[in-house]
């Protein structure tokens, strides 16, 4: 063979091994192909046995819910019919009778009436409404059609109506010839914000001769602020008194910052004035002069406080004494001296054996003839003075209630304690006698109003001032029909919201709030990373096992060898 035969060999002995390479590869891309679509079509065979197996499940129980519909529908028109026939007994005289009428959006605004009044009458928390409305709902046809309102709308609601009388308020309600009493305080909760109160009261209610109530104040400013100087003081009310005419009587606790700003309004405005101090302030700071230093005082608080703990849980548990409070126990000393007066005739009314051992062993100390001395002298200038501010609270100071006080704190053992508070009481009793009109005494009236507010606005150890005080106004106001559907004819939730935000600083609770919305959301970026890791994971675990079953299923390649001896061609890798 010459040179030109070899080349030609060559050429076509390796495109014949191309082609059968490619052949090969086809055959073997053939049968993989061929046992694809046998488990296809295995796996479509299996999979239409189960579609007709569950067909004829299905089929009876399409039939079972078409019955089911039927008997439904029956009982629907069935209690559609007793709702007709019992709807005289169900529904009240002022209740519209169809809740799809015309009368729907009066029916709308008996639930806001009946649910604000749940909250500011009855002193229902705002959560504890949508279960009370639910029951009425269920046990009656009252409220059909109309869903009932989560717990946070009641609290719009009373936002709503409260910023209303707000800015009504804000109109004259006094002037010279209808004389007022002003009664200003403040009230603080946990946080800095703190919201301050000015009352009205007109000046012929203390001609009733009997203690004030809410109903007979009227609310004429609340603002909130995080510091209150003398300034802002005499600021806020001055604003209160351009509107309304300056008041004939001021009556304040006693605080620095109201006595300034009180004092300054009156000289800037001119106006004749009479400050009173609160009463139950005033004879809480001579008791604090009197006791604080008085060690038999301090001593006997102290056995007070023990015994508490001790007795709590023993057969005379029933004997424990009131609770103890660092800030207001110059206040509650009444109380103490009331338990004080019972407890030293217990030993005559206790019977049992037990409970008198008992008695001896944690208060054995009260019937000890020093102390005893000292408790009954305590309690004749406490028990005295409580009468005589009791007289002086309901009906105000004239002629006749002052002597009545006057007889009892002239009981009183010490004179020091007894002079300053008669003292007091001849000026206001002068002042009185200017106006003709027993004089108010005591600012109890606010200091309720915020304690009504603090039970209804509190849910949490963590309160504070926030727009829950738009609820102060609605205390003091008899909630009708009619004052609801004013309100909410002229107050839309937009104008509450924007009072919100003007008028109420960032509280506390919000920016706690705010922290953990930013931990949570630092928490789910996280996870998110963390899920994309554990996909990227797999997807490479997926694309190993990829190359591994590609490996598998890749065709052996073969070799055409020709053997020396016998001469026979045969294949090999």
């Amino acid at each position: 063979m010459n040179a030109a035969e070899r080349k030609k060999l060559k050429q076509t002995t390796s495109s014949r091994d191309g082609w059968k390479s490619k052949a090969t590869e086809g055959t073997a891309e053939i049968r993989r192909l061929k046992a694809k679509n046998k488990k296809l079509r295995k796996g479509r065979e299996n999979w239409k046995g189960r579609a007709i197996k569950r067909k004829g499940n299905v089929d009876p129980l399409n039939r079972r819910i078409r019955e089911l519909t039927k008997s439904r529908n029956r009982l629907k028109t069935e209690l559609e019919e007793v709702k007709k026939a019992n709807d005289t007994q169900l529904t009240t005289k002022n209740l519209p009778d169809k809740p799809n009428s015309k009368n729907h959006i009066d029916l709308k605004m008996h639930l806001i009436f009946l649910s604000l009044n749940l909250v500011f009458s009855c002193s229902v928390s705002f959560r504890s409404v949508p279960k009370i409305l639910n029951c009425f709902k269920q046990n009656s046809n009252l409220f059909d059609g109309i869903k009932i309102p989560h717990y946070t709308t009641v609290i719009r609601w009373g936002c709503r109506l409260g910023c209303y009388l707000l800015k009504r308020s804000k109109k004259r309600q006094f002037s010279k010839r209808n004389p007022w009493i002003c009664i200003a305080d403040h009230t603080i909760q946990v946080g800095t914000n703190k919201a301050m109160a000015v009352l009205g009261v007109p000046l012929e209610v203390m001609k009733l001769g009997r203690a004030l109530t809410l109903k007979d104040a009227t609310v004429l400013d609340v603002v909130v602020k995080k510091s209150w100087t003398g300034k802002e003081v005499e600021k806020s009310l001055e604003k209160v008194f351009k509107k309304n005419a300056p008041p004939v009587q001021i009556v304040i606790d006693g605080a620095g910052n109201l006595n300034k700003g009180v004092r300054d309004v009156i000289k800037k405005m001119n106006a004749d004035c009479h400050v009173t101090y609160d009463i139950t302030h005033f004879i809480a700071k001579l008791m604090k002069k009197k006791y604080d230093s008085c060690m038999t005082f301090l001593s006997m608080m102290k056995k007070l406080s023990l015994a508490a703990k001790q007795i709590a849980q023993t057969e005379i548990g029933y004997l424990i004494p009131p609770k103890l409070r660092e800030k207001a126990r110059f206040l509650n000393l009444p109380k103490i001296a009331e338990w004080l007066q019972m407890m030293l005739e217990m030993l005559k009314i206790l019977r049992k054996r037990e409970h008198k051992k008992l008695l001896k062993k944690y208060f054995g100390w009260i019937y000890k003839p020093k102390l005893k001395e000292y408790i009954t002298q305590f309690l004749t200038d406490i028990l005295n003075m409580k009468e005589a501010q009791k007289i002086l609270k309901n009906v105000g100071i004239s002629d006749s209630s002052f002597k009545e006080a006057y007889e009892k704190l002239s009981k009183s053992s010490d004179n020091k304690f007894a002079r300053p508070i008669i003292d007091k009481l001849i000026q206001v009793l002068e002042f009185s006698k200017q106006i003709g009109i027993p004089a108010l005494l005591t600012s109890d009236l606010i200091e309720s109003l915020f304690g009504k507010f603090k039970t209804i606005s509190k849910p949490h150890k963590l309160f504070e001032i926030n727009k829950l005080v738009l609820v102060i106004p609605c205390l003091c106001e008899e909630i009708t029909l009619d004052l609801i559907e004013r309100a909410f004819s002229k107050m839309t939730n937009k104008e509450a919201q924007n009072w919100i935000t003007k008028n109420i600083p960032i509280t506390l609770f919000s920016l706690r709030i705010a922290i953990v919305n930013e931990m949570k959301k630092k928490e789910e970026m996280k996870k998110k990373e963390e899920m994309k890791k554990k996909e990227e994971m797999k997807k490479k675990e997926e694309m190993k096992k990829k190359e591994e079953m590609k490996k598998k299923e890749e065709v052996i390649e073969l070799h055409p060898h020709k053997d020396a001896e016998s001469n026979e061609v045969c294949w090999v890798r």
